[in-house]
């Protein structure tokens, strides 16, 4: 079951209890600490985000086989090099030095080595054969030379005012391969090397040598000259072709940006404060499954939980905040997760449980005070030392 499963899950009522804590217990069998142990020295605690998140991590050359955002808590002291890798995205390296009891984080903005493009005024594009509405659509075009062109009229559509108007608005964006000026030198010296060679040649021919070759020395050398001109060049066109093919020319739909991602989860908010609890959960959810790059899908995963805490859905409330430290733990959701928990065991009388819960804070959030947290588990453990819960 993938991630989106869970949340949707977690986030509608439909769903009987079992088939949401066998799919937190198969979640569980996977881990969150990634592969990379402490081996004998003492471990340090390093949170790993980025934005967009779901970027791949490697510390120390090692796939961790871990997204973004990831808790990792059995790093060895010492200084690391972490490198996040996305389709789309420039890796982006960071390299961090960790004290063991000490937990750190990273949370670097990623930078797209495309570039996002509005055409204004414009409602159609023609590119890599195909064309774009602009109205509805961003451009997608990776990092090199282009060549902008508004294409002309045709004479048909002169005939017809409506298609006239069409035309008049197609732009066209080509993009230039980088060794495009190399390719059009050799277009010129190529074929004047073969007419000088064809001119040795025939001198050869008119004015023979004493020599037992036909053709004289510099006649072959330059005749090998253009062949390998024209290899070179057959080389570089289908170098061209190949540029061009692999160019990850596209669209972005703006409905789904990132942007749009932040619209969607304010009208959460928005909605959380009126008391629309329902229309809230919607709108969160929306945010996970259509815009599972955003930086704000922990947040509303969180707050679903939240949501359902107010519902009186305590089961389902609990699944979500495990969900949130098993697979979007985050400086901001991690010890919120924590405390939730502890806090709906303690209402249950699960006391030894919720002291875990608690233990396993990290205080990276300022919302949170040791002392506090101290005084809470002090009252667990004098519960447990009464006897009472489990």
């Amino acid at each position: 079951m993938s991630v989106f499963s869970k949340v949707r899950a977690l986030c509608s009522r439909g769903f009987a209890i079992s088939v949401l804590s066998a799919a937190f217990f198969l979640l569980l069998s996977t881990g969150s600490g990634g592969g990379l142990w402490a081996e004998g020295r003492e471990a340090a605690i390093l949170f790993v985000n980025s934005s967009p998140i779901r970027a791949g991590i490697l510390i120390d050359g090692e796939d961790t086989g871990m997204q973004t955002p990831a808790v990792f808590h059995t790093l060895p002291a010492g200084e690391h090099d972490v490198l996040l890798v996305k389709p789309g995205f420039r890796d982006t390296r960071r390299t961090v030095v960790l004290t063991a009891g000490t937990p750190a984080h990273i949370s670097p903005d990623l930078e797209e080595y495309t570039i996002t493009l509005g055409v204004a005024g414009e409602e159609r594009v023609r590119m890599a054969g195909g064309e774009v509405n602009t109205r509805e659509n961003y451009l997608r075009l990776p990092e090199g030379a282009y060549r902008f062109s508004r294409e002309p009229e045709g004479q048909e559509d002169r005939m017809q005012d409506d298609l006239s108007r069409e035309t008049k608005n197609l732009v066209s964006i080509e993009p230039v391969y980088p060794k495009e000026s190399l390719i059009e030198g050799l277009e010129v010296m190529v074929p004047l090397m073969f007419l000088f060679s064809t001119a040795l040649a025939v001198n050869d021919v008119v004015e023979p040598s004493e020599s037992e070759l036909f053709f004289r020395p510099m006649t072959f050398a330059s005749y090998s000259l253009s062949a390998a001109g024209w290899a070179y060049l057959g080389m570089l066109e289908r170098e061209r072709q190949e540029f061009y093919q692999a160019l990850p020319l596209g669209r972005l739909d703006r409905s789904k940006s990132l942007a749009r991602a932040a619209e969607v989860y304010d009208l959460g908010d928005e909605y959380l404060s009126l008391g629309r609890l329902a229309d809230a959960i919607k709108q969160f959810t929306l945010v996970v499954e259509r815009y599972p790059d955003s930086p704000l899908v922990p947040k509303a995963i969180y707050k679903t939980g939240k949501i359902h805490i107010i519902q009186g859905n305590t089961d389902y409330a609990r699944e979500t905040f495990q969900l949130i430290l098993q697979e979007y733990p985050t400086v901001r959701t991690y010890d919120k997760a924590r405390q939730e928990l502890a806090d709906l065991y303690t209402a249950q009388g699960r006391y030894g449980e919720a002291l875990a819960e608690l233990d396993s804070m990290v205080f990276l959030d300022p919302l949170f005070s040791r002392a506090e947290v101290s005084e809470q588990k002090v009252e667990l453990r004098t519960m447990i030392g009464d006897g009472g819960g489990k």
